[in-house]
Order: structure tokens, then C-alpha cells, then sequence
């Protein structure tokens, strides 16, 4: 709760720098709601501890977590794999998370340019619908941006997508759940689809990229940006095929191959920065079920749950 009361942007006043030492703080001290303010004051933190004695607003936190309309990384139903990655934001906005998908299923990240091809579309599509109802054990579902062209033929394919917005959720459509960093009421804009584009990276245990433009774009900077940070496996569709076509060995070898012409230029400059080409569908199944499971960093213990959130 301490950490929607101090930084859910448009409720929380404090600027993200330094979140994780005030978490770590609560984490070993497990202190009571009353002791926050002494503990923070204890180490420093003078203003954090002045924002949490301001009359009513640790209740009001309090029910956007009941509510279901805000998380932090000590919530269960917060974004394993952001827990993972330095991306990780410290309080969420959300919506519709009785629509989350079931659990055991792995997030896919699945972006792209807002006006593909047709056959980036279709690739996305098939990919989509083939893992999602891959044999008991490895089943997926999209994480995607919910803008126009791959991202929404991601989500339209999915039986439960997740979306990750560059503005506030009172503009959010559908009824599937849906997060964002931003205050409800706040429009799109250039460096919160920037933040979003890397959240959906860090959201997933492997990235498709359907189509992107070779140096330009949310879906170009969120890959290349999701390759130097390392966290997550990225896979460019080549351009090649869409069914079941070509397979290939996943890109353990294309650093030395050579492809047609009909490559796109951004996945080759995506295949230069070492995302794995896709050239087909049955390849992308094949690379993506390649995932191992996924490695916790820590274990959310119940007991330090509200101290924490």
C-alpha cells in the first residue's frame, strides 16, 4: 500500500528515483502502517514519510488496491516478470484484472508498426492462435500495446490478452485487463508510449516483433532498447512466409546466412543487433515453446504483503 500511497502517478506525488530502497526498507522491517512515517524519517526519507502522514491518503491507497485499480510489485497479481527487470515500475494503474488470464499461461510480447503488410498481420494472427492452444504446459498469452495494426491482430486473436497503455485508462477499450503507468484521465503522448513500449518487452518471456520500420518507430526502439537491455528473447518475422512453410534452425546460425530480398529492412536490422529471424509460423511456435521456465527472484510472501504494497 506504501508504494501506491507514494508514487501511482496522478495519486502519489514522489518521483520514481530511489522506489526500490524504500521497498527494500519495508521488505526486512515489516513495520505497521502507523510506524511507515518514523521508519522512513529513521533512514532519511523525509519527505516519502510526510506524504504517508497527510490525513486520509494511505485509506484512499487502500482502496484503489481493494478496488482492484492499482498494484505494486508485492501484489500477486502484478507482472511476475517485471519484478525481474529494471524497468519495473513501482505502482500500476489497472482495469478488468477478473479478465487476467488463467494462471500457469507465459506472457508473450507481440508489437509492431500500426500499418504492416497484410502477411505481418496474418503471421501475427496464426502465431497467436497456435500457442495459445499449445499442448497443457505451454500455453501463452499476448501482452501487446492495443494500438492499431499488429498490436490489435495480436489482441483480436487472443482469448485473453493483456494490454500495457501509453495513456491513462479511462481511454481504454475492451473489457480485457489492461495496465499503464500513466494517470487515468492523462492523453497518449510520445515518451509514455516510449515507457509502455518497454514495459511490454519487460512484461513478456519472449517478443515477436511483427513489423517494424528500420530505424523509426515504437515497435524499432522498444526492440532494440528490449536487446541492449537483454531481459528478453526477441524474434522479428522476416517477410518470408506466413503458414507453415520454411522452419529453419530459430536463428542459431543466421549471423553468417543470406536472405532474399524480401526481407524487411527493419528485421534485418533487428537480426543485426541479434533478434532471432521468424520466417514462418511453425518457426516462431518452435522458438517461442523453446522458453524455459521462468526464474523468480523472489517469492511473494502473504505476511509482508500490505506493509510493502
Amino acid at each position: 500500500m506504501a508504494l501506491v500511497g507514494l508514487y501511482l502517478r496522478g495519486f502519489g506525488v514522489l518521483p520514481w528515483r530511489g522506489w526500490r530502497n524504500i521497498a527494500h526498507l519495508f521488505w526486512r522491517a515489516v513495520p505497521t502502517f502507523a510506524e511507515m512515517p518514523g521508519l522512513l524519517r529513521e533512514h532519511g526519507y523525509r519527505e516519502a514519510a510526510a506524504v504517508l502522514e497527510v490525513p486520509g491518503h494511505l485509506d484512499a491507497a487502500w482502496d484503489l488496491i481493494e478496488g482492484r485499480r492499482a498494484l505494486s510489485p508485492a501484489n500477486p497479481l502484478f507482472p511476475a516478470r517485471w519484478r525481474q527487470s529494471k524497468f519495473c515500475p513501482p505502482a500500476v494503474w489497472a482495469k478488468n484484472l477478473s479478465q487476467l488470464p488463467p494462471a500457469g499461461t507465459r506472457p508473450l510480447a507481440v508489437v509492431g508498426s500500426r500499418q504492416p503488410p497484410t502477411r505481418c498481420l496474418d503471421f501475427v494472427s496464426l502465431a497467436v492462435r497456435q500457442l495459445e492452444t499449445s499442448e497443457p504446459g505451454l500455453v501463452w498469452h499476448v501482452v501487446s500495446g492495443g494500438a492499431e495494426g499488429c498490436d490489435l491482430a495480436a489482441e483480436s486473436a487472443s482469448h485473453a490478452p493483456v494490454s500495457v497503455l501509453p495513456f491513462g485508462l479511462n481511454f481504454a477499450r475492451g473489457d480485457h485487463a489492461c495496465f499503464s503507468v500513466v494517470a487515468p484521465s492523462e492523453p497518449f503522448g510520445t515518451m509514455n508510449a516510449m515507457e509502455r513500449n518497454a514495459l511490454i518487452f519487460a512484461f513478456g518471456a519472449r517478443a515477436i516483433v511483427g513489423h517494424c520500420e528500420l530505424g523509426s518507430g515504437g515497435a524499432w526502439h522498444g526492440a532494440v532498447g528490449a536487446l541492449r537491455a537483454g531481459e528478453t528473447p526477441v524474434g522479428v518475422y522476416t517477410g518470408e512466409f506466413v503458414g507453415e512453410g520454411l522452419c529453419g534452425d530459430g536463428g542459431a546460425n543466421f549471423a553468417g546466412a543470406v536472405f532474399p530480398a524480401s526481407v524487411f529492412p527493419g528485421a534485418k536490422g533487428l537480426m543485426s543487433a541479434r533478434a532471432v529471424p521468424l520466417r514462418g509460423v511453425a518457426e516462431a511456435v518452435r522458438w517461442v515453446q523453446s522458453e524455459p521456465p521462468m526464474r523468480q527472484l523472489f517469492e511473494v510472501d502473504e505476511v509482508r504483503l500490505a506493509s510493502v504494497g
